[in-house]
């Protein structure tokens, strides 16, 4: 009778072990399931009464008050365990503890999210159990817990190829396709954070800001996404979000067109004109807004003439003293700005690591107390670096007291206009780059091509205008953007000159380390592992010392 004891008990605990693997992971008990749980009791009853001698003396032995001290602590931490989840589910809240940040959202998201103004359905067309689909319901997890105005669908492109074709989805690879009111955005090559959020910034913000690359005096061409001199890489990150890049020649044009949001001067080699200076101050003093990226000992009648706008221009390089600051590998003229060193400006607010530049010049301010013009220093150096004048000489560099500026060193320069009267604007002409008088028209010659000079009507003057100017244009260069924050910098510079205030932060970082992705085969090896082979190792071994014990 106690060899059958034995087998019915083991045949009703594995019967109830089975019945409970069910409840716990079905939504309904099927009836078969629910004649297994039957099964198991009868059985578990059954084997209890054949071998009741064995059991009545085993739980009076001093072993049973053990084992019950021992199922007592586990269902202790069973039901805190259950306790824990429930309250998980509950109230959700995600932490990342990776060093990189690479599972948390970036402050650009999270507040794209927080203002957004209309619901947003994403609809992710992916392969099942590919890596894609995988990392990409890890990141929209952290969206829909950011926002209840997000809701994420995905779907099996070959098993539900009705929904595929009512958004056109033809990629095997994976499609992603946001969906607010009429207007659509779809993903189908990258499916990371910056990405997905830069489509919410097209898909949600109504407005496409041109930004007009100045061309004609060797700027820098933002169009070269693969050498180091080229601003291609920025331009890429523009074009990722509300932005439109194009070129402008103002000598061309005879003006700013009205559908450029800003005006980009990246590193002029060819000095200005006369008539292209006032072309720029007319569109400032309207309300217009330029960015002025100026590389050290280039055109000094264009650095000089910023003077207008309360913005004084060195003829220097910035060298640095401080070996903390200074680039490993790199000589004096790299410099990095820590918090430390930048104003507290809309800007640079966000910024949380530090910048990069290299060869940089003074850029500073020519009267703190004027009035019309509010003109802040946006970055400084160390204490320990100078403005070097003499730059051209061959020996040794030196700070030069009562010559040289002293460090903290400006180097960037924000203006808004409040009053544009306190900006002269006035009538040049084309050639020799001499100033004349407003009046009728004047015929200038530039090169062998005659050319009107341009007679501006009157200057419609205009509060809000925007000047930024950096002595300095490497630091968004192809080399330099993804050195430190340069890139948030430069992005967050060209977003408040637009007034894209919420584009005014951290954003996602996509070669931030750190993942681990599975594959659908290695979470099903590390759920047997862990879940079922793992756990059952334990119980044969409690179960087969049990009865070595028992035996004794």
């Amino acid at each position: 009778m106690t060899r059958f004891g034995w087998i019915a008990g083991s045949l009703g605990v594995i019967a109830l072990a089975a019945f409970g693997a069910h409840a716990v992971s079905s939504d309904a008990i099927q009836p078969e399931w629910a004649g297994v749980g039957i099964f198991g009791v009868v059985m578990a009853t059954l084997g209890i009464w054949l071998d009741r001698a064995s059991v009545g003396q085993y739980a009076r032995s001093r072993g049973a008050r053990y084992s019950l001290s021992a199922v007592a602590t586990v269902l202790i931490g069973a039901g805190v365990a259950v306790a824990l989840n429930v309250l998980a589910v509950r109230y959700d809240k995600r932490w990342d503890i990776t060093a990189s940040g690479k599972h948390a959202l970036s402050e650009q998201t999270l507040k794209v999210l927080g203002e957004l103004d209309r619901d947003v359905a994403v609809h992710a067309f992916f392969p099942p159990a590919g890596a894609d689909s995988i990392q990409f319901k890890d990141l929209v997890e952290g969206f829909e817990a950011a926002s209840s105005r997000v809701t994420i669908d995905f779907h099996d492109p070959l098993a539900e190829p009705l929904v595929a074709r009512e958004f056109e989805v033809t990629s095997a690879y994976g499609t992603v396709v946001l969906v607010a009111g009429e207007d659509r955005q779809r993903l189908e090559s990258r499916f990371d954070e910056e990405a997905l959020t830069n489509a919410l910034i097209r898909l949600t913000s109504g407005v496409e800001h041109v930004v007009c690359f100045t061309t004609g005096h060797e700027e820098l061409d933002p169009d070269d996404d693969q050498t180091t001199a080229g601003l291609g890489l920025a331009v890429l990150k523009l074009e990722g979000q509300n932005y439109r890049v194009e070129k402008l020649s103002l000598l061309r044009e005879g003006t700013v067109p009205e559908r450029c949001a800003m005006v980009v001067i990246a590193d002029p080699q060819v000095d200005w004109l006369a008539p292209e200076k006032e072309l720029l101050a007319e569109y400032v003093v309207g309300g217009g807004s330029a960015i002025l990226l100026l590389e050290p000992a280039r055109v000094p009648g264009l650095a000089a003439d910023l003077a207008r706008y309360n913005v004084a221009v060195g003829d220097d390089i910035v060298l640095e003293q401080n070996p903390y600051l200074q680039q490993l590998g790199g000589d004096a003229s790299y410099i990095v700005v820590e918090k430390g060193g930048f104003d507290f400006h809309d800007i640079t607010n966000p910024i949380k690591g530090g910048v990069l530049l290299r060869i940089v010049r003074s850029v500073g301010i020519v009267d703190a107390s004027m009035s019309g013009l509010r003109a802040m220093e946006l970055m400084r150096t160390s204490p320990q670096a100078w403005a070097e004048s003499d730059y051209l000489s061959a020996g040794g560099m030196e700070p030069n007291p009562g010559v040289d500026r002293l460090g903290p060193v400006p180097m960037a320069v924000v203006v808004e206009v409040d009053d544009p009267s306190v900006i002269p604007v006035g009538q040049t002409v084309l050639g020799n780059a001499s100033t004349a008088p407003l009046g009728g028209p004047v015929d200038a010659v530039l090169g062998d091509t005659p050319v009107a000079a341009p007679v501006p009507p009157e200057v419609t003057r205009a509060a809000g205008g925007r000047l930024v100017v950096f002595g300095d244009a490497e630091f968004a260069g192809n080399e330099l953007l993804d050195q430190s924050s340069n890139a948030d910098l430069f992005l967050n510079t060209i977003a408040w000159l637009a007034g894209e205030d919420d584009q005014v932060s951290i954003r996602p970082n996509p070669s931030a380390g750190g993942s681990f992705t599975m594959t659908l085969v290695q979470g099903l090896l590390v759920f047997v592992m862990s879940l079922i082979i793992a756990p059952g190792l334990a119980v044969m071994g409690a179960i087969g010392t049990w009865r070595q014990r028992r035996a004794r």
